[in-house]
């Protein structure tokens, strides 16, 4: 079994525990929280396990790597916005660095 989908499954069964106990026994473990903001982090750490693993099997942060790690990036960094309640208004600016940060990453011969 891949790492991805241990990841993805792991939370799954998280979540759905998480509603389980929610919807059987009264626990209100969710309130206040995006918790669907979870189902934007899932691709998001599939993309980090399969940017490692693609480390691993060449040796070296190639642009094929470097691209799927910088794609994971993205929603990422949209999940933690929404699970910790933070103003879009106040956070936009860490856009302009992750395409930095990509723009960095992409340049030839970067290692």
């Amino acid at each position: 079994m891949d790492k991805p989908n241990v990841w993805a499954g792991g939370v799954l069964v998280g979540l759905g525990l998480l509603f389980l106990a929610q919807s059987s026994f009264g626990v209100d473990l969710l309130h206040g929280w995006n918790w669907w903001a979870v189902f934007i982090l899932i691709p998001a750490l599939a993309a980090f396990s399969r940017a490692q693993a693609m480390y691993r099997a060449r040796g070296t942060l190639d642009a094929a790597t470097r691209g799927v790690l910088v794609g994971g990036l993205f929603p990422f960094v949209v999940a933690l916005i929404f699970l910790l309640n933070l103003d879009w208004g106040r956070v936009w600016p860490i856009f302009v660095i992750l395409a930095g940060v990509s723009a960095l990453l992409a340049r030839p011969g970067h290692r």
